[in-house]
């Protein structure tokens, strides 16, 4: 999915499952920090701005 490739261009790596990719799958370690949590959910999310804004912007051209 868009938002998996942009995740790992920012340096997260998610998985996608689904038949059309439409579920987004987090694997954090069960030793994961709060503040690697943290980082890695603020990536994801910027990750989904970054593909829901670039679609917006592409609709209204």
């Amino acid at each position: 999915s868009a938002i998996s490739k942009a995740a790992f261009q920012n340096g997260l790596i998610i998985e996608t499952s689904g038949p059309n990719d439409e579920v987004i799958k987090t694997l954090p370690p069960l030793t994961i920090s709060q503040d690697q949590l943290a980082r890695g959910l603020e990536v994801l999310a910027e990750s989904a701005r970054e593909v829901t804004t670039s679609k917006q912007l592409a609709a209204a051209e």
